[in-house]
């Protein structure tokens, strides 16, 4: 245990001086492993014990990140996920109540982070389409970038990293994971939803920035018989996903499979509407720079967090602090709380929760098994906080996007941001106990 506490302060540290987190672990995690190894409390090779993790890390879920990044930036590069904001954001324009449109932008935003999911990417493309038509309709600066930063990560995604963590940790097909999820988030996702238009309803009454009138705002912008080809490609892996799940009733989808599929019929797409083989390979070699990315901002950090839990594996740190725990009787409340607040304090200095959710994804069984409550509830509700945490912290990319996009204060739009929050994650706790 002493160990442990090192280690974690050490990771701390780490976070508040803002040292490349990736790096920090494997630096930390392998230290451990040689100072377990000369005190005796590890018998295997510390070296073999590495690179076993790094390769079992890569192989199961690194390689799947780099595929995700690299279809999100060929996507990005054809224009499609334009395109797809384009499209549909047309039939909210005959919306004539402003705050009804306001709700349906936040559903339409959650939906769309099931494909586009980079938060901070996702609130350009929103910005950039849906801002001047919340403008003229009434809605302040900051209502509209609280329903932007908050929107993403509220549903577990078969694109999504940790989505899959969480299945593998429980055990769980992907599919029945997010069918489970799905009970829970769903009512979640239109509370948060209602409380989002009352709250920006009353602040924005509150500083006179209401107007009361019914508008019918058109949008200028007309769709092209290229968009229409176009914006159904970023939605494609999730449609071959759920047909294979729902008619095919295959119990394991292969999201790499559905990934190369959908991949091949996009570039098919590409070369149908560019008519040009050199420009639709060119445009195809982009996967490659997004591969790239995937692997340097979450696939390292997913590698060298599974590198972290393997250490504390090894040193049995893990069956102590379960017969700690259980020997104390901590109340299940007290443990859950004291993991959301280790997520949140994580993205208040970091920007992000996703980087401990990493780390904590494979004890949640353990954990849930303490708290006796059921494990995906539990993986669904840290999911969540991770996701939406960063509503709170000045350093997260999505936040500084959206507050220099609309020149307003990063204060502003955490007041605007938290009554939604609040209730999100007290939904999900009240869930968590639901028949436990």
């Amino acid at each position: 245990m002493i160990l442990l506490g090192v280690a974690l302060s050490l990771l701390v540290i780490g976070l508040i001086r803002g040292l490349e987190i990736s790096v920090w672990l494997i630096l930390i995690a392998s230290s451990l492993l040689y100072a377990g190894h000369l005190l005796g409390l590890i018998d295997k090779d510390p070296m073999a014990i590495i690179l076993i993790s790094i390769k079992n890390s890569f192989h199961n879920i690194a390689l799947i990140i780099m595929m995700l990044f690299g279809y999100s930036h060929y996507m990005q590069r054809i224009g499609a996920n334009q395109a797809l904001i384009t499209l549909v954001s047309r039939p909210l324009m005959k919306l004539r109540q402003p705050y009804i449109l306001l709700i349906a932008l936040f559903l339409l935003a959650s939906l769309l982070s099931l494909v586009i999911t980079s938060a901070a990417a996702l609130a350009i493309l929103l910005l950039s389409t849906f801002y001047p038509i919340l403008k003229k309709v009434g809605i302040s600066k900051p209502a509209i970038a609280a329903v932007i930063v908050s929107a993403t990560g509220i549903l577990p995604s078969p694109l999504a990293v940790e989505t899959h963590l969480s299945a593998q940790a429980l055990n769980l097909s992907i599919n029945d994971y997010i069918a489970l999820s799905y009970t829970i988030t769903l009512p979640m996702l239109f509370a948060m939803a209602i409380t989002h238009g009352i709250w920006q309803y009353r602040q924005d009454k509150a500083l006179q920035k209401l107007d009361l009138q019914e508008k019918n705002f058109q949008t200028e912008e007309s769709i092209t018989p290229i968009q229409w080809f176009l914006a159904p490609l970023p939605f494609l892996p999730l449609i071959l996903f759920t047909f294979y799940a729902l008619v095919v009733k295959e119990q394991e989808v292969d999201i790499m499979a559905m990934l190369f599929m959908a991949l091949g019929i996009a570039w098919i797409v590409d070369l149908f509407l560019n008519r040009s083989l050199k420009i639709a390979t060119q445009h195809l070699a982009h996967i490659w720079q997004g591969m790239a990315t995937g692997l340097i901002q979450v696939g390292s950090i997913v590698i060298s967090a599974g590198l972290f839990v393997q250490a504390i594996k090894e040193l049995g740190i893990i069956e102590q602090m379960l017969q700690l725990m259980q020997a104390q009787q901590l109340p299940a409340i007290a443990l859950i709380f004291l993991l959301m607040m280790s997520i949140i304090f994580v993205a208040l200095i970091s920007g992000s929760g996703l980087a401990l959710y990493f780390g904590l994804a494979p004890f949640v069984p353990l954990f849930a098994d303490i708290s006796g409550v059921e494990g995906w509830k539990l993986a669904t509700l840290l999911e969540v906080t991770a996701h939406t945490s960063r509503t709170f912290s000045i350093l997260a990319a999505v936040m500084i996007v959206t507050s220099k996009q609309l020149d307003i204060s990063l204060r502003a739009i955490m007041h605007r941001t938290y009554p939604a929050v609040l209730m999100a994650w007290g939904i999900l706790i009240l869930h968590l106990f639901l028949h436990s």
